[in-house]
């Protein structure tokens, strides 16, 4: 039976961020092997007629491999099975492709891929995408802060959903690019947030410069300044998370403060959420702003997380909120004193599905030292479905035991900390670990009063997610 000249895909699998397609020949009726790339006599090539490349209907992402395929036929429409077809594609900032057909994706964007045998030539287009908002999703330690050169972090703690790697480059004293490979905005619906949280020992503050597309169009950059109490530039340690508007695929919002001392609207383009019609900003006073998310009160667990954003060393903290309807933000200048700053805010309510999360917020900061309490349950959640427990070890010292996330095998986690209430006190982790039994996972957190340097007791809230 003789298929003609339709043709088909036939997905032999994907596995991962680097797994291949293969594209399955047609087959004719008393036509043994496949048309293909192997070496054939200059007769064969003679004999082709026509040619056709198999359907690639699927995005091919960056990092992914295709197998291409095509099909050489004579002037009678017989398959010519020994015919050596080359390869070329159109934009190798796109994808690129060798003479064995196989495709590797490399940037964003439609491209030609031709297939050429003897005298006959056929084209396909094929879209490369650089990522999807799904795949916009990452985090890393920056475990070395006074690294002059590009260096790669710990690989235990960091993590990029796209595929792509992850550096950081030290520009200066207490200044840092990290840049998350393929994580750019190459569609302009994208939407994503970043958090930052210091990992000190003595009270230092990170805040975000900035973020967006790297120079070479394919990256994303986030910028991050570090400071002391007293407002001047110190190298420290911190990590960092994105997250992008579909990457945790529950109720999710977030929004980055635009102007500091008018409207104080919300970025469109950095703004989202997955239950609300209208997320605003409104401006009370001095550093003091209200992040309204106008969508249907909902009693799920869920909590918010702020990070201070802009040029001026300035702390902004999450003062109260109400269950999926807004959230109170204010800011400080390292005087003590409310000013207008900018911040991003992000609202989560569980983590990636199959992955380990949990949240909390230490609701009872001057417990007795030595011992621990479980955080309000109306605002804490894990993947484990067991309760937080928060141990307060001394002035400012907190043990936060997440039960049921210890670390799985080499998979990585991040641990974010916000400040919250009022007054000029701020908040770090420390480290984490997996419990003695290997069950649970064990952050350390500080809390420091930024006017007088010395260590106190205050609110914050925690999350983790792998």
């Amino acid at each position: 039976m003789s298929l003609g000249n339709s043709v088909s895909m036939r997905r032999l699998g994907r596995r991962g961020r680097g797994a291949t397609i293969a594209l399955a020949l047609a087959a004719t009726a008393g036509c043994a092997g496949e048309a293909g790339n192997a070496i054939a006599p200059d007769s064969d090539n003679a004999r082709v007629a026509s040619v056709a490349i198999r359907a690639v209907d699927a995005p091919l992402f960056a990092g992914d491999t295709v197998q291409l395929m095509a099909e050489a036929r004579d002037d009678a429409g017989r398959v010519v099975p020994d015919a050596s077809i080359g390869w070329t594609v159109s934009h190798h900032t796109r994808a690129v492709v060798d003479q064995r057909g196989r495709l590797v994706g490399v940037g964003h964007g439609p491209l030609t891929v031709t297939a050429t045998a003897g005298r006959a030539t056929a084209s396909r287009e094929v879209i490369a995408r650089l990522t999807t908002e799904e795949r916009r999703f990452g985090y890393a330690w920056v475990h070395d802060a006074t690294t002059s050169t590009t260096y790669g972090p710990n690989s235990t703690y960091q993590f990029n959903e796209t595929g792509g790697g992850i550096t950081v480059s030290r520009r200066a004293t207490g200044e840092y690019v990290v840049s998350f490979e393929r994580m750019a905005k190459v569609d302009s619906a994208f939407r994503e947030t970043v958090l930052v949280t210091p990992f000190g020992a003595a009270g230092e503050r990170c805040r975000l410069n900035g973020w967006g597309d790297a120079p070479n169009g394919r990256d994303l950059d986030v910028s991050v300044a570090c400071y002391t109490f007293s407002g001047t530039h110190v190298d420290t340690r911190f990590s960092v998370l994105v997250v992008g508007s579909r990457s945790l695929p529950s109720r999710m919002g977030f929004t980055v403060a635009g102007d500091a001392s008018s409207a104080f609207a919300p970025q469109p383009n950095r703004t989202y959420s997955s239950f609300a019609d209208h997320v605003g900003i409104s401006r009370s006073a001095a550093g003091s702003y209200l992040v309204q998310m106008d969508g249907v009160v909902d009693n799920t667990p869920q909590n918010y997380f702020v990070s201070t954003y802009g040029t001026a060393s300035d702390l902004c903290k999450v003062s109260s909120w109400n269950r999926g309807v807004w959230a109170s933000v204010i800011c400080y200048a390292p005087s003590g004193a409310l000013t207008d700053s900018r911040f991003s805010l992000l609202m989560v309510e569980r983590g990636r599905p199959d992955k380990r999360f949990g949240f909390a917020w230490a609701n009872e900061p001057s417990i007795a030292l030595g011992s621990s309490y479980t955080p309000n349950l109306e605002y804490q959640r894990t993947s484990s479905g067991q309760p937080v427990r928060i141990g307060h070890s001394s002035t400012g010292a907190y043990q936060v035991v997440f039960p049921g996330l210890g670390k799985v095998g080499n998979r990585p986690e991040t641990v974010q900390v916000s400040p919250y209430g009022g007054g000029l006190y701020t908040c770090q982790v420390q480290g984490w670990t997996s419990g003695s039994d290997g069950a649970s996972l064990d952050a350390t957190v500080r809390c420091w009063n930024s006017a007088s340097g010395e260590p106190a007791d205050t609110y914050f809230t925690i999350l983790v997610l792998e």
